[in-house]
């Protein structure tokens, strides 16, 4: 959950749910989740999820002691979006989805935007990607770590509104930072297998594939915006990660 917003500036909009279908939606963990909000001068949290192949979407947690009976959320898309208002609950609450399906079926489930799960899936994704471009478990942990930090640095730039393309810049930067003690032979790991696996979840892989998509589509202006989009994403990844090394390199304290 986040600081307290205004109702009109968390829920989702028509334009909202049409670039979420089209997979062009890249903020949409600003609109997915639970985020705190007030809605007509009363303070409670907005509650919003993706279940396109549900019957009915209900919101349980210990603001209403875990009852599904008068939570059920309402679908705002032919793409199964489902969004719920709740007056009275509050931030650190716990909660989950009740999702009952075509064959009725209950079914439980946490919630993937979570700023808990998030943290949690970016540390285990800078890991498992440090492993897969060559690295070994010290690396491993040690980009794990980095993606846990990276991902409350996220939360910080969502927070005050930082735009995307300084947010890459001020994250990446912090990456760089964090990876220095390795880049300087102080701790033991490869300094560019943690960095390679930390700037995943930076990388504008959406801008990128949908790019080509439009181009394949025959779409040249679409396609032309996003891949712009995507080199204008990588370009700020790169100013931000090698900063403090071309510094610190050329200040004589790394080695080559």
């Amino acid at each position: 959950m986040a600081d307290v917003l205004n109702y009109d500036d968390v829920c989702i909009s028509e334009l909202d749910a049409y670039l979420f279908g089209q997979g062009t939606h890249y903020e949409i963990y600003n609109k997915m989740g639970a985020h705190v909000a007030k809605k007509d001068g009363k303070s409670g949290v907005y509650f919003a999820v993706w279940a396109p192949a549900a019957k009915d979407v209900y919101v349980i947690g210990e603001f209403n002691d875990w009852k599904a009976y008068g939570y059920d959320m309402k679908k705002i898309s032919d793409g199964g979006i489902y969004e719920l208002f709740i007056e009275g609950a509050k931030e650190g609450q716990m909660y989950k989805y009740l999702i009952i399906g075509q064959n009725g079926e209950a079914i439980y489930k946490a919630d993937p935007y979570a700023n808990a799960a998030q943290l949690l899936a970016c540390g285990i994704g800078c890991a498992a990607f440090t492993f897969m471009f060559g690295g070994h478990l010290p690396e491993a942990l040690y980009a794990f770590f980095v993606g846990l930090i990276e991902q409350l640095a996220l939360f910080v730039c969502r927070k005050r509104k930082v735009s995307r393309f300084l947010t890459n810049v001020y994250v990446s930067l912090l990456i760089s930072l964090l990876s220095l003690p390795a880049a300087a032979g102080v701790i033991p790991v490869l300094h560019d297998k943690v960095v390679i696996g930390a700037i995943m979840p930076l990388v504008p892989g959406i801008a990128l594939t949908t790019s080509i998509r439009d181009f394949y589509n025959g779409d040249y202006l679409s396609g032309t915006i996003h891949l712009i989009d995507a080199l204008l994403t990588a370009l700020c990844i790169a100013v931000g990660i090698a900063l403090p090394i071309l510094l610190l390199r050329y200040g004589g304290n790394l080695p080559v």
